[in-house]
């Protein structure tokens, strides 16, 4: 049975596009996250960046400034701004450094960028080549009890598709990136207020503590 020549040529397409979606990660495309999830996530990625900015820095009160210059222009930029900033693009880092310090107290390079011992040579950096893969910005979460590192999930059937019985008791695959999702969306970034109140631990301490009073 024959098709019609619109049918058999979109047909391919229909299907790839349903296959996309079904194995897409667990976190959602970053446009259409909420607001706040964007907010909380850029602004957790931007007071780790203070932390180290910070340890190299004489400036007063380094933390609490940056922290609080940050967070009010975080607060002024509008949807479009926010969507730009998607953290799992190439060179993320310096685009969130540079759009809430308004392109001010430019660091070095180094300082932007994590030591890692393990990091990937060809990976792109703010003064370097383009030709490195995407940057991964994924805050390492501690792994549950039990944790196995695993690949992809596999199920395993009999001959007349009944799944394999022993198979029932084994760890299922976490995915990972929904307990990154689930982190971003429960912590709130604080407020102007909550940074000012806060007590800093150390000058090489971006994470505010609660004043007791």
């Amino acid at each position: 049975m024959s098709c019609p020549d619109f049918v058999c040529v979109l047909w391919p397409l229909i299907v790839s596009l349903f296959v996309s979606y079904a194995a897409g990660s667990g976190i959602p495309m970053w446009e259409f996250l909420g607001r706040d999830e964007k907010v909380n996530h850029l602004f957790k990625m931007f007071a780790n960046q203070v932390t180290v900015f910070c340890t190299e820095s004489s400036m007063p009160d380094c933390n609490k400034r940056l922290l609080m210059y940050g967070r009010w222009n975080l607060e002024k930029m509008g949807d479009d701004h926010l969507d730009e900033m998607d953290p799992y693009q190439r060179g993320a880092t310096k685009l969130i450094w540079d759009s809430m310090m308004k392109g001010s107290m430019k660091p070095q390079s180094s300082t932007l960028a994590p030591q890692n011992p393990n990091a990937d040579p060809l990976e792109s950096t703010p003064d370097g080549n383009q030709l490195g893969a995407a940057s991964t910005n994924v805050e390492e979460i501690a792994n549950p009890d039990g944790y196995m590192i695993e690949g992809p999930m596999v199920v395993r059937v009999l001959p007349d598709g009944r799944p394999v019985p022993e198979d029932k008791n084994r760890p299922l695959p976490q995915d990972e990136d929904a307990q990154e999702y689930i982190s971003m969306r429960s912590k709130p970034a604080p407020s102007l207020n909550e940074i000012l109140k806060a007590k800093f631990t150390s000058l090489q301490d971006s994470q505010p503590v609660k004043s007791q009073n």
